[in-house]
């Protein structure tokens, strides 16, 4: 659990879920303000074979880790990508349409296939070999969300890297995040700033 540079209540809320977790759950203080600087943190203190991202605002399938690791060992791919449903928490707005949803983080590619730039995983759901890193590097520190800001990119351009290096990336329908919305990030006004 990488901790960016918080100010809320992140530390109280990991020392009560350290008690409850499935498996070992590790804190971890990044400093360095930004996505990318969190999620390139995890993976330089992550020790398994492989990294995979969520966000703190998904709730994971109790399948989830079991769905990407099947896959790993299954297709002998270097990175999984899963599908992310949106959890609506407040009516859903009459003007969100079908065709808006992948900007709020919506991903179902189908059935199980083979990832391409055309469609590329979403950080929201996505994990990785750790080895990867060692050949692509990390996520670009200049990209991706920093406070505020809700710059991105930095997802392509590692799945650019990624591709270019001959690594395969398979996309698992059976390993499902659920993205939650609460009403205040149901408005216009977010809507047109992310």
């Amino acid at each position: 659990m990488v901790d960016n540079n918080s100010s809320d209540s992140t530390v109280a809320v990991y020392q009560k879920m350290k008690q409850e977790f499935p498996a070992p759950l590790r804190y971890v203080f990044e400093s360095r303000q930004g996505l990318s600087h969190a999620r390139n943190r995890g993976i330089a203190v992550a020790s398994g074979t492989y990294v995979a991202f969520t966000e703190d605002d998904e709730q994971a399938d109790e399948n989830w880790v079991q769905a990407i690791w099947e896959t790993f060992h299954r297709q002998r791919c270097d990175a999984v990508a899963g599908k992310i449903e949106l959890l609506w928490r407040a009516p859903k707005p009459r003007w969100m349409t079908t065709d808006l949803l992948g900007f709020l983080g919506h991903l179902d590619y189908g059935e199980a296939q083979t990832l391409t730039r055309e469609k590329p995983p979403f950080g929201g759901n996505m994990a990785f070999a750790k080895s990867v890193f060692d050949k692509i590097g990390g996520f670009d520190t200049q990209l991706g969300r920093q406070g505020r800001k809700l710059i991105g990119g930095e997802e392509i351009d590692l799945f650019d890297r990624f591709l270019q290096a001959h690594y395969v990336a398979d996309y698992q329908p059976h390993a499902v995040l659920h993205h939650v919305f609460e009403e205040p990030r149901l408005n216009n006004s977010y809507f047109r700033r992310l």
